[in-house]
């Protein structure tokens, strides 16, 4: 069965962090999983009003497909996304934003063609769950499935091609009729296509 061909939207920006006992786990992967929007209870450097302002915007605003089948989990609130930056550095947390496309309908962030060449680095493809925890099938199946093992992923950990994420996807599929059901997570995945934001901050291009 043929992939449809697939019209992409752009939606917004995640944020990741880099340094810390959770994110060592995902050496050359730069995809949607790992620790994204990092700010907890737990973070120092910044006060408990602060982190509820944060973390409660992230709930209400940013992680809803659970309730929302034609969103992902992005945020496209730059002045929001900016104060996110900024306390995270105050957290001295390594992090990186990046901009995610995918067919999901909401949100969706207006910028034009000049700046995404001009301001953003392409990453490749994943192929991951719309939010809540990021949960990347490329990250998981690729290199622990041994019928997976001829794939080829670029140095991002990532596909370079939209041809060879459908690949993936088409395989998997085939294959979870065929092994054990507990190898692979089950759920709505989506393909993203992504993008590392390599401008200066704050962040400013509408």
């Amino acid at each position: 069965m043929k992939k449809k061909e697939i019209n992409y939207n752009a939606n917004g920006f995640i944020v990741k962090r880099l340094d810390g006992d959770f994110a060592s786990n995902y050496k050359n992967y730069m995809g949607i999983d790992g620790d994204v929007w990092p700010i907890d209870k737990y973070s120092k450097g910044l006060n408990s009003d602060d982190i509820k302002f944060l973390c409660d915007y992230i709930d209400e605003n940013v992680t809803l497909s659970d309730f929302n089948t034609t969103g992902v989990d992005v945020c496209n609130d730059i002045e929001f996304l900016n104060m996110y930056i900024e306390a995270c550095k105050k957290t001295d947390f390594q992090i990186e934003v990046l901009f995610c496309e995918t067919e999901k309908m909401t949100p969706i962030y207006e910028m034009n063609t000049g700046n995404i060449k001009e301001k953003f680095k392409f990453l490749g493809f994943d192929y991951g769950y719309p939010g809540t925890d990021y949960y990347s099938c490329v990250y998981s199946d690729v290199k622990t499935i041994p019928e997976m093992s001829h794939m080829t992923l670029n140095k991002n950990g990532l596909f370079e091609t939209e041809k060879e994420v459908i690949e993936f996807i088409l395989i998997r599929d085939k294959l979870k009729n065929v092994l054990p059901q507990n190898i692979f997570e089950q759920g709505e995945f989506i393909i993203y296509k992504l993008w590392r934001y390599i401008g200066e901050y704050p962040l400013k291009f509408l």
